[in-house]
């Protein structure tokens, strides 16, 4: 289900009222530049709710890459990753109508929200027979901001369809499950791994 220019974004909002707020006493000053300071180095949570079959192979394939590297990679670890370039290949172009058909053509799942498990950290999601599962991501604020702002320059396009930081990744997710799954990404642990050492 499309979501039609409704999609709102906290962290931009939060950013314009900042730069306009000009604090009087040097108190006000100080307490401000740390509190701005504070909140750029933060993380945010993300909620995501995936294909319970994409979430396996995304997990196997997780477990894979931490066998080779010898230490822990997670989900969380993998959507930054697909963030990163994402987000370094839509600097490049800087171009919003193409980042909006990008988005729009990778888009393969509308998932609606039923009903809750009770396991923590993964809850199970009915839909037409099928499982979704919830996965929760911490993205730096500086990079969900930047994600922000790009996506505002979508809707201020005027497109029918707007796209939250959640439907990002998501939409990263499972474009990057199923290229994986029929096999069209080459040397898919070699680039992980050396996009992991370079990182």
């Amino acid at each position: 289900m499309n979501k039609i220019n409704s999609t709102t974004y906290n962290i931009y909002q939060e950013e314009l009222e900042d730069l306009t707020y000009y604090p009087e006493s040097f108190f006000d000053k100080l307490l401000f530049k740390i509190s701005r300071k504070a909140s750029y180095s933060k993380s945010i949570n993300y909620v995501v709710y995936l294909p319970a079959s994409d979430y396996l192979r995304g997990e196997l394939f997780c477990t894979d890459v931490s066998e080779e590297i010898e230490e822990e990679f997670t989900q969380t670890n993998l959507v930054r990753l697909l963030l990163d370039d994402f987000l370094e290949q839509a600097k490049r172009k800087n171009d919003p109508k193409a980042l909006y058909y990008a988005l729009d053509s990778m888009d393969q799942y509308s998932i609606q929200v039923y009903s809750y498990g009770k396991n923590g950290n993964i809850d199970y999601v009915d839909k037409d027979d099928s499982k979704t599962i919830k996965l929760i991501c911490k993205i730096k604020r500086k990079e969900a901001l930047r994600l922000e702002v790009m996506l505002s320059d979508i809707a201020d396009l005027g497109v029918q369809r707007t796209f939250s930081v959640e439907d990002v990744l998501r939409v990263l997710y499972t474009d990057f499950i199923t290229k994986y799954k029929q096999g069209k990404i080459k040397n898919i642990y070699e680039n992980t791994i050396k996009r992991l050492n370079n990182s």
